[in-house]
C-alpha cells in the first residue's frame, strides 16, 4: 500500500508489517491546510528504512495517518502522526 501525505510518501508492506517513509522534496500545496499554515518537510533519521509498525486508526484521505513504530531497541514504541493523507493506493503486498 502507498500512502501519500502532504510531506512524505509511505510504503506500507502489510504482509511484513513494515513501513518506509520517503520525504518529499517540498510539501504538496493544499487548498485549506489543517492549521492554516503550509506544512514543512522534515527529514527523519530512519527515512527509507523498513520499520515495524501498527496502524492506530483507519487510513482516510483528508485525515492524518497514525502509526506506532518500533524504532527503539528497548521495546518502547514511537507514535507518529502524519500530515493529512492525500491519496491511498492499494498494491499487491
Amino acid at each position: 500500500m502507498i500512502v501519500e501525505t502532504e510531506t512524505a510518501i509511505y510504503l506500507l508492506d502489510l504482509a511484513a508489517m513494515k513501513l518506509k517513509r520517503m520525504p518529499r522534496d517540498k510539501p504538496v500545496e493544499v487548498e485549506n491546510p489543517r492549521d492554516g499554515l503550509p506544512a514543512a518537510v522534515a527529514t527523519l533519521r530512519m527515512d527509507g528504512e523498513g520499520i515495524p509498525f501498527e496502524i492506530l486508526a483507519p487510513l482516510e484521505v483528508g485525515q492524518p495517518a497514525q502509526f506506532l513504530l518500533e524504532i527503539r531497541d528497548d521495546g518502547v514504541k514511537t507514535f507518529r502522526m502524519t500530515t493529512d493523507v492525500l491519496k491511498i493506493t492499494v498494491t499487491e503486498n
